[in-house]
């Protein structure tokens, strides 16, 4: 086999030894690469299936007057001035008619001890109705109300009659909202 004249010429510009060079480097960026982006999908991850994260994870209903069941839920602020997020309101929804005229107790616990009690009477005249405490200025959250106080320093919304929200012992707005982990609701 005969080899070209420019072969001899020009010497060819791959040696066996930048030959491997080359595929190190090569593998070398490779494993770099896999690093960079098992931190990006590793930084991706999703948390709690991408549902809402309530601060209220257990709801027990005690109701004869409803049969679909009453969903609770609660909001809070952050408040500036003391650091901390306040509760600011507490809405039970899809109330029935049946339970028009009828006592209602909520109670808000932390994982061991109750934090706050609210009393009153349900004024839900038709199906699907939304009872609510929703604190007059947000960024103190909803204060204590005794039965006693008129007007309310909150606003009450189909819970009337003798209305009552009591904190336990040294609690406020800042601790229902740090440590509230369920709620029971009594309508009798």
């Amino acid at each position: 086999m005969s080899r070209s004249p420019l072969e001899s010429a020009i010497p060819a510009g791959r040696t066996e030894k930048k030959s491997k060079r080359g595929i190190f480097y090569t593998a070398l960026l490779g494993v770099a690469g896999l690093g960079a982006a098992s931190s990006v999908f590793a930084a991706s991850i999703t948390l709690n299936s991408d549902a809402a994260i309530s601060f209220s994870q257990a709801t027990q209903t005690i109701a004869a007057c409803d049969t679909d069941g009453i969903t609770a839920s609660f909001d809070s602020v952050y408040n500036n001035s003391s650091g901390e997020f306040m509760w600011t309101e507490i809405a039970l929804a899809d109330v029935d008619a049946g339970c028009n005229d009828k006592a209602i107790d909520i109670q808000i616990w932390s994982s061991s001890a109750k934090l706050v009690t609210i009393t009153g009477t349900v004024n839900a005249a038709s199906d699907g109705q939304t009872l609510s405490v929703e604190a007059g200025v947000p960024a103190n959250g909803i204060v204590a109300q005794a039965s006693s106080a008129s007007p309310s320093p909150d606003s009450w919304t189909l819970i009337d009659g003798t209305v009552e929200l009591a904190y336990e012992s040294s609690i406020d707005a800042g601790d229902v909202a740090a440590n509230g982990a369920r709620v029971v609701i009594e309508i009798n």
